[in-house]
């Protein structure tokens, strides 16, 4: 949706997305979406199937209660990744493999991620190549602030401040969902809840 105003236009659409075979399968699920590239590309949170890294997929022909045929089917064990949408072609690819609910800083230095199934929040510094684990506890990466000095997840239902750098973790506010966004100068903190969005004025 262009912030000038108009018609909103589709950019993607994830309808049958999984491609097994002869087969379109499933409707892809997009994910923990934050924006990469000065704006150029959306981040989400995906899976791939990958036979040879445990995903089974069974796909069941039969007739439904009409007479017509249809085909049923399946998907366990998808790979997690992270996907990237380019907003001008509606082209994906796959960012990072075997992690999920990614973000990018603001500068794409940094990109904080769970890897597999772990439930750690990670922080990869693409500049150096070194990955630090950040929190143990199952949470989920939500912004950098525009500094770059301290990440935001949400964990347990709370927003959490985690300095980069070292230092304590700070809790912000409780009652948090699993989604959220940090407003592009630093201050606002908008979140879903029970009653709906809130937003936190750092």
């Amino acid at each position: 949706v262009s912030s000038g105003g108009g018609l909103p236009s589709q950019v993607k659409s994830f309808f049958m997305a999984y491609k097994y075979k002869d087969y379109m399968l499933s409707v892809e699920n997009p994910s923990n979406l934050s924006f990469y590239a000065g704006g150029k590309e959306l981040v989400f949170s995906s899976g791939i199937i990958d036979e040879s890294r445990g995903t089974v997929v069974t796909v069941t022909p039969g007739n439904g209660p009409d007479g017509r045929n249809y085909t049923g089917c399946s998907i366990s064990g998808l790979i997690p990744v992270m996907k990237t949408i380019d907003l001008g072609t509606g082209d994906t690819r796959i960012a990072m493999d075997n992690a999920s609910y990614g973000c990018y800083s603001p500068s794409g230095r940094y990109i904080a991620y769970v890897p597999g199934n772990s439930g750690n929040v990670t922080v990869l510094d693409t500049k150096t190549g070194e990955s630090r684990t950040l929190s143990s506890n199952y949470g989920v990466p939500i912004s950098f602030d525009p500094a770059e000095t301290c990440l935001y997840i949400i964990s347990g239902n709370t927003g959490i401040k985690i300095p980069l750098n070292g230092g304590a973790n700070e809790s912000l506010f409780a009652s948090a969902g699993y989604s959220g966004c940090l407003s592009p100068d630093g201050r606002f903190f908008m979140f879903r809840d029970m009653l709906g969005l809130s937003v936190y004025d750092m």
